[in-house]
């Protein structure tokens, strides 16, 4: 007997549940079998999915047939993870007169997370650079890159962002002697470049595509809150050059 995925690889989305097709063929077994179903993860960890189907039977008068296995991608805080990958395998047990194919490969698309009702924000994974030659500066200097995609649907009608961060707050002239002594307020200098923002309408809803860069060190930030409960809180889609997260 031979068992095999029906596919190669699968593809889904954070928050959606794959039914996956194991065909068998080449003649009744002669006693029930037991397949088992295992998951190892490749870019993807534990916290990334669930296996939902343990195994399956196929019975012993089966000649032929078809069984699913259910996986399911599992929602995080985390928004710019870019797509996991992990491989799923069917086990036989021991001693069986079974030939198993090879591994499912699967990947699960990053689907952003939802700050408010209405509102959907992804990134693409934060890349970094360096224009500092080694020892040019003791700051820290390397600048990390993303885009921010805010999507703003039906019930975000009262949903205000500002952003949080980094805000400079130093006397520019300790900085660059070139500058005009002049003190700033922390609250006022943006230490965050956006390249571009542009709007997007998306059916009913409208699409933000924010490129913006900063030190990978620092965290930069967009609040979301409303005045009609849209929002839990006030929360906050953090990035570093290190990766993004929603904060409640």
């Amino acid at each position: 007997m031979a068992i095999s995925f029906v596919e190669a690889t699968a593809t889904l989305a954070e928050g959606e549940t794959a039914e996956i097709p194991v065909r068998w063929s080449g003649g009744p077994s002669g006693s029930a079998l037991q397949i088992g179903v295992v998951a190892q993860n490749q870019t993807a960890t534990d916290e990334d999915y669930e296996v939902l189907s343990e195994g399956f039977a196929i019975p012993q008068s089966a000649a032929s047939g078809t069984a699913m296995v259910s996986l399911r991608a599992l929602e995080d805080d985390f928004f710019a993870e870019g797509d996991e990958t992990l491989s799923v395998q069917l086990v036989a047990p021991s001693g069986a007169a079974v030939q198993v194919g090879g591994s499912l490969e699967v990947a699960i698309e990053d689907a952003g997370v939802s700050p408010c009702a209405g509102i959907r924000i992804a990134a693409d994974p934060p890349s970094l650079r360096d224009l500092w030659e080694p020892g040019k500066t003791e700051q820290p200097s390397e600048t990390a890159m993303t885009r921010f995609i805010v999507v703003s649907g039906p019930g975000s009608e009262a949903v205000a962002l500002d952003w949080v961060g980094p805000y400079r707050d130093y006397d520019l002239s300790a900085w660059n002697p070139s500058f005009r002594r002049r003190n700033v307020n922390s609250s006022t200098l943006f230490h965050t470049i956006l390249a571009n923002w542009t709007f997007l309408p998306e059916a009913s809803a409208l699409r933000h595509e924010i490129r913006l860069e900063w030190l990978s060190n620092l965290e930069v930030g967009l609040r979301f809150r409303s005045s009609d409960g849209a929002c839990a809180g006030e929360p906050v889609a953090v990035c570093t050059g290190a990766g993004c997260e929603l904060r409640p």
